[in-house]
């Protein structure tokens, strides 16, 4: 392990160990591929390119993971209803933002989140381009990590929606996003890939918003970085404020995606219920 694993924020859990362990191994495997050649292909059902970064991450995780016994939903592994009767799963993108791995841009992510009871108790979010990470366990706060060393990740105190820095999506910011962000006074946002790393720039009050609607976000994309907002201080809901709950049977969450700084979120649900009619 690297030196700033071995110095952590706080006592971490066996759990929160092992992921990160596996999410520093994945890292090293796709930095090695991502500075060569490789092979891109597009998934079966149009969603998307995946690369062998993807599978060798997955497989990694995987094996890092197994000596828990818990169940996996993954992105890149074939799902069964087995995992609906388990209590604790891991929810893993082994490489989020895979479009962005393939444009070299940096902006992509390894991402392994652990549900208990429905909710997201643990996250993951690791950029390997950076070495940047960031950590948080129920209770225990967040924290982003970096040669600098780690610090507590807190979200912004802005209360206004129309002073509010929104980050969108760089490869599927569709128009009525636009539209919405148009509706409430939001001229401008910054884009970027990996909804993970997009999250956590809230979590650190880099940013205030980030919102995705319909139903291209799934589990495996929010799980970790979930957990990471949360303790951040920040709220991650669909976009008509409900909660996620997190093993279901629909990996999708079909009513889209909204995480702001906590501040500013009622007043985006309501504006979105308006728009929306």
């Amino acid at each position: 392990m690297t030196p700033l694993l071995t110095s952590l924020p706080f006592a971490v859990s066996p759990e929160l160990r092992l992921v990160l362990a596996a999410a520093e191994q994945a890292g090293d495997a796709i930095k090695k591929i991502y500075q060569g050649a490789y092979e891109i292909r597009e998934k079966s059902d149009n969603r998307g390119p995946v690369t062998e970064a993807d599978i060798l991450s997955n497989e990694i995780i995987q094996a890092a993971l197994a000596p828990s016994g818990f169940a996996v939903l993954s992105e890149e592994t074939d799902d069964t209803a087995a995992r609906l009767t388990a209590d604790k799963v891991w929810v893993i993108d082994p490489l989020d933002g895979t479009q962005d791995f393939v444009n070299q841009t940096g902006e992509f992510a390894v991402q392994i989140g652990l549900a208990v009871g429905g909710r997201a108790s643990l996250g993951v979010v690791y950029q390997p381009a950076a070495e940047r990470w960031y950590i948080a366990e129920r209770g225990q706060g967040a924290y982003c990590g970096s040669a600098a060393g780690w610090q507590r990740a807190r979200v912004s105190s802005v209360s206004r929606l129309a002073a509010a820095r929104a980050i969108m999506s760089k490869s599927h910011l569709s128009d009525r996003e636009r539209d919405f962000l148009e509706s409430v006074h939001i001229s401008t946002y910054d884009q970027y890939g990996s909804c993970g790393l997009k999250v956590a720039a809230i979590g650190t009050g880099d940013k205030d918003m980030y919102l995705a609607t319909g139903g291209k976000i799934t589990q495996w994309d929010t799980c970790a970085p979930c957990c990471f907002v949360t303790e951040a201080g920040g709220r991650m809901t669909d976009m008509r404020g409900a909660e996620f709950v997190y093993n279901g049977k629909t990996v999708r969450h079909e009513e889209g995606v909204l995480v702001t700084n906590g501040r500013l979120h009622d007043y985006v649900v309501r504006a979105y219920r308006e728009f929306s009619g």
